[in-house]
């Protein structure tokens, strides 16, 4: 299971959209798609986050448990201020403790990113590679997807229809699996298991 974070609360954000349409790009018998949400975690307080996990709010467990399960991470990367969005690194400050047993550690990771503008989301992108450095999680070096002029590239339902960057995704996913088989290798685990057929009621999806 990859499980997609959008580091974008806004309902109607761009980088939302992105990853609703992953997985319509990337085959279901590739691997499944989970979304977490981020919306409801408090802002990390370290009074919060007590050794007793039982104690922990509840949306903090919930969300600790869905990125340590996961094989990796698809994160859609908000860009505000030349940087990436205050609640995603907050959302990252969460999984990452306690220290010792981080959600995020050897956990593989894609970064992808639209924007209004020509940057795509990279200067984001890259601030949120040196977070993910200390938390020691594999990043996807290549390829980097930034896309700009997101206005461009999707159509007034809000699907991606721009082939060269659907291709782009395409791409960083086929690497973020290529990572977790090795990472699970190296660990001397099985590869993720890919999606089950799907129902027939769910074709029309």
């Amino acid at each position: 299971m990859i499980e997609a974070l959008c580091g974008s609360l806004r309902a109607g954000s761009m980088n939302r959209a992105l990853l609703s349409e992953v997985s319509r790009i990337v085959p279901s018998t590739a691997c499944r798609f989970g979304h977490v949400s981020i919306a409801e975690l408090p802002l990390y307080d370290a009074d919060l986050d007590t050794p007793d996990a039982d104690a922990l709010p509840q949306s903090v467990q919930e969300f600790r448990a869905r990125i340590g399960a996961a094989d990796g991470l698809l994160m859609a990367v908000a860009e505000y201020n030349r940087g990436p969005s205050g609640v995603l690194k907050n959302a990252i400050d969460w999984a990452s403790r306690p220290v010792g047993r981080s959600a995020l550690a050897d956990k593989p990771i894609a970064l992808v990113g639209v924007s209004m503008g020509p940057a795509g989301t990279g200067r984001a992108q890259l601030q949120l590679r040196q977070n993910l450095l200390s938390t020691a999680s594999r990043v996807v070096e290549a390829p980097v997807v930034t896309l700009g002029f997101g206005a461009k590239l999707f159509d007034a339902r809000g699907r991606l229809v721009d082939a060269e960057a659907r291709e782009s995704i395409s791409r960083l996913v086929q690497a973020l699996l290529r990572l977790i088989d090795s990472t699970n290798a190296a660990k001397g685990g099985a590869a993720p298991d890919p999606a089950p057929p799907a129902a027939a009621s769910d074709a029309a999806g």
